[in-house]
């Protein structure tokens, strides 16, 4: 999935937050998931490995996150890490290097 095209449906996903009440929910969700992403060697590799596929690493997202956070947090959480190039994230408007972890 192009950058391009990631950014258009997270802006999408967070119009559907602004208007359901629930962004500050989404972006504190967000927040935390960084910092268990930013934490963990396990968790980082398995989300940016190429070798992974897409689906597999979004069910490892849908699994940690799924009824414990807000639809549209996992959904975006999980339109990333499928979209995933190289070892880089994107999460709360940052890259975030997995080189040299």
């Amino acid at each position: 999935m192009s950058t391009d095209r990631i950014d258009g449906y997270a802006r999408a996903l967070f119009e559907i937050a602004r208007a359901e009440g629930t962004l500050d929910e989404v972006e504190d969700e967000l927040f935390r998931f960084a910092r268990s992403f930013e934490g963990s060697d396990a968790l980082r590799n398995a989300l940016t490995d190429e070798q992974i596929p897409a689906d597999r690493r979004q069910s490892i997202v849908e699994s940690l996150l799924g009824g414990k956070a807000t639809g549209t947090t996992t959904q975006l959480v999980s339109m990333v890490v499928g979209g995933v190039i190289g070892e880089r994230l994107c999460l709360r408007g940052r890259k975030v290097s997995c080189e040299g972890m």
